[in-house]
């Protein structure tokens, strides 16, 4: 697949990005080696190298504190192969792939100073199957201490936690648990989780190891997540130790970073 994004400032915080994917399947199938549970004759021909192509569309806004995404990752509704016309009886095969749209959404509060709570939203729409919808709420204390819960239609429940033991280091737990029948079986009673996460770019920083290209990279890696301040903190080092080595990009981003934190002065002055 080929993937292709852009970008563009649509206000002083929101920032909009347009998608488009392009690609395809080989598809190679032996009717003669299924494994049937009745001994039925197949009465279909082999596919060989059969080429699929297709094409998938998205669309994303995003701001300091809202996010909202549309999208459709294979627009063509390929048929594979069907022989359900034949006669009654041969096995019947149906195999088609279908338009499946995407939604999502969230926002972060600030319900003080020191607690946050973000809401989200996702969505899947597909013809014939049903709705999935899942939402989740989550809490973030001193920007330390996560926890929160997922609900997903019909389908399951969860429950997160976790704890940022250090700048570079986070561990949580979660738990996941089916609401259908199958959920409650002795052969499904939940599963648990474990996260860990390390982020080498900040440990690395921290050892002294700091070039104008880490710090690019990892400024902009902040601004296209929408965390301005970060962003603008990397965006201020680069510039004040490699001065010669900053372009054009980097102080346009740095002075939008500070735009979207209300610093303007600053933000004018770059």
């Amino acid at each position: 697949d080929a993937v292709i994004s852009y970008t563009i400032d649509v206000s002083a915080e929101g920032k909009l990005s347009f998608g488009l994917k392009a690609g395809g399947n080989l598809l190679n199938l032996d009717f003669t080696k299924l494994r049937n549970f009745d001994a039925e004759p197949v009465n279909s021909d082999n596919i060989e190298n059969r080429f699929s192509p297709n094409v998938g569309v998205g669309l994303y806004y995003h701001a300091e504190r809202f996010y909202a995404g549309l999208s459709a990752p294979n627009l063509l509704q390929t048929e594979h192969f069907d022989n359900s016309q034949q006669q009654a009886g041969s096995v019947q095969f149906l195999s088609k792939e279908r338009i499946n749209f995407y939604l999502i959404t969230g926002y972060v509060f600030d319900l003080n100073g020191n607690l946050k709570f973000k809401p989200a939203l996702l969505t899947k729409v597909v013809g014939g199957a049903p709705l999935q919808v899942d939402m989740s709420a989550n809490f973030m204390f001193n920007d330390k201490f996560t926890f929160g819960a997922a609900y997903r239609w019909d389908a399951a429940i969860s429950a997160m936690a976790g704890f940022q033991i250090s700048e570079q280091f986070m561990i949580g737990l979660a738990y996941d648990r089916e609401t259908t029948d199958l959920g409650g079986t002795q052969f499904n009673d939940g599963s648990f989780e474990v996260l860990l996460r390390y982020e080498l770019v900040k440990k690395v920083l921290d050892k002294g190891y700091v070039s104008a290209d880490l710090l690019r990279k990892l400024g902009n890696s902040y601004y296209y997540n929408a965390d301005y301040k970060d962003a603008a903190d990397t965006y201020k080092k680069l510039v004040a130790n490699y001065s010669e080595e900053v372009t054009a990009e980097d102080y346009f981003k740095y002075a939008q970073a500070l735009k979207t934190l209300g610093d303007y002065d600053t933000s004018r002055s770059i």
